[in-house]
């Protein structure tokens, strides 16, 4: 009999809507029996450990009772499951044998055997009939992985006993059953990738698997083993969509040339849709440099996860944002320049020394030139001919940082009248250098570059470009000021608290342009 074509012809669409939801229905009370069990047993397993003379004999003894019981309800689901198909059907089925699983079975295929050992092979009819000829035994197998449990252990263990012993009632009954009808893996809510992708198959058949690779289970695993005789929509279980996510990953994983085998995939899958699973990436898609990218290739595994931890971490989620959105277009010509780091346009590219950088020096906190040159890229790549220098809602970034800076002397220039102090020009000059030198750190101060820009080379500031610097060309105020907002909202809070507050006009018109560019 093939399990995927029983006839519901006799059925109306309503009759089948009715009988899909009563799958369902039996669906929702075999996980209730089967969650009730598990609360009840991560309380008594450990529990039994303060009885008798042998805690782990005790624990055993209780796991034993609920494997018991697990698999009963387990051969309760699949009974009445093949008796609602045969009658939706109008059939009758041949009689079929159900599979009785141990506790012992159940640790078997939870530890894995004797496979961690130099038993790798060993049966476990054997073991437990005393056939083995290295004198292997069950006794000695829960002795060795359960060595130093504690009772957290055992209720995680409980829970796992419980688990595996209901899958392995449905595969093995399954797949012994005249009648071949298909299983599917069924995560409960979400899931980890690597459940996603062997549930993605769908209802299959048993002899679909003939190494056992799909039966693969993890510790604390909640997926479960649903028979079917026909078409089943079971709710909340689309294997089609998981197909397509693990799909897409494999697909992008190619194209990137990062492979597409299992382990790959995984990890794409984690990445690329990291809200689907519970173990998907720390990091959001858009705020991260993209898998695959010659960016993460350049920068290596460690320093791209320090990266997308900033992107990550940051309040200014639109500047991450933007930034990341350009990333695959970042090049690094040079990684081992032996002073400076800058931005080429010629080349279209960064030179830097990139240990040196992710390391920060006596004027910048780690990682943070790697923004700053990348900024200039990003302004680059928004227009080649300067994202910030063009006008922005009518206004130019120089003039606002101007206004900005000639607001800050005036209000030195009269704080120091004020206090009758000297106020010439190079007495301003030096004032402001000292608040901002009282009130930061050295590797904060990128608001010093920003007001030598403006003010001009007599700012006596502790960091900035060499005199002359800003003369050679109009743009360079802007461009530079892009860069050190970017590279501050990014890798230095301190730096962009600075500059919010002395130029508080340009910081907002700053954010504005990363929203226009952004949209």
């Amino acid at each position: 009999m093939d399990s995927n074509s029983l006839p519901l012809s006799n059925l109306s669409p309503a009759q089948r809507k009715a009988f899909n939801g009563h799958l369902n229905d039996m669906w929702d009370d075999y996980q209730d029996e089967l969650a009730d069990l598990i609360i009840e047993a991560k309380t008594m397993v450990p529990n039994s450990l303060y009885f008798g003379d042998d805690p782990t004999t005790e624990a055993r003894r209780q796991l034993e009772d609920y494997a018991r019981k697990a698999n009963l309800i387990a051969q309760d689901y699949y009974r009445n499951v093949r008796a609602a198909w045969a009658e939706a059907a109008g059939i009758s089925m041949p009689d079929y044998k159900e599979a009785q699983v141990s506790s012992d079975r159940a640790f078997w295929q939870i530890v894995g055997g004797y496979n961690n050992t130099m038993h790798v092979g060993a049966k476990f009819t054997d073991v437990i009939n005393g056939r083995s000829k290295a004198g292997l035994t069950m006794d000695h197998l829960w002795a060795v992985n359960t060595r130093g449990y504690t009772e957290d252990d055992w209720a995680r263990l409980a829970k796992d006993v419980i688990n595996e012993t209901a899958r392995l009632t449905g595969r093995f009954t399954a797949q012994n059953d005249p009648t071949r009808p298909k299983y599917a893996r069924v995560p409960q809510g979400k899931t980890c990738a690597f459940c996603a992708m062997l549930a993605s198959r769908g209802f299959v058949y048993a002899s679909e698997d003939t190494a056992g690779k799909w039966h693969r289970y993890h510790h604390d695993c909640d997926c479960k083993i649903v028979p079917s005789w026909g078409e089943t929509e079971i709710d909340g279980y689309d294997p089609d969509k998981l197909k397509a996510i693990y799909q897409q990953a494999k697909n992008a994983a190619k194209a990137a040339g990062a492979g597409s085998d299992p382990n790959t995939v995984l990890s794409w899958m984690r990445s690329e849709s990291p809200d689907t699973f519970t173990d998907g990436s720390e990091f959001a898609p858009d705020l991260r440099i993209p898998r695959g990218s010659r960016l993460e290739q350049q920068l290596g595994e460690a320093y791209t996860r320090r990266v997308n931890r900033l992107l990550n971490k940051t309040e200014h989620k639109d500047a991450a944002r933007l930034w990341a959105k350009y990333a695959a277009q970042y090049d690094i010509k040079e990684t081992r320049l032996p002073k400076g780091a800058y931005f080429s346009p010629s080349d279209g590219g960064i030179h830097l020394n990139l240990d040196t950088v992710m390391a920060g020096d006596n004027a910048h906190r780690p990682v943070q030139n790697l923004f700053h040159e990348s900024g200039h890229m990003l302004d680059w790549l928004l227009d080649k001919n300067s994202f910030s220098w063009a006008p922005h809602n009518g206004k130019l970034f120089n003039d606002v940082l101007k206004r900005d800076a000639q607001r800050i002397f005036d209000t030195t220039q009269a704080t120091l009248m004020a206090e009758d102090k000297p106020a010439g020009r190079q007495s301003v000059m030096k004032a402001i250098a000292r608040e901002i030198a009282t009130n930061s750190a050295k590797t904060d101060r990128n608001v010093e570059d920003m007001l030598q820009a403006a003010l001009g080379d007599d700012y006596h500031g502790s960091v900035g470009h060499p005199k002359g610097y800003f003369r050679q060309s109009g743009q360079l105020q802007s461009t530079e000021a892009f860069a050190e907002m970017l590279d501050a909202q990014m890798a230095n809070p301190e730096a962009w608290r600075l500059i919010a507050n002395y130029f508080p006009e340009s910081a907002k018109m700053f954010n504005t342009m990363i929203q226009e560019a952004l949209s």
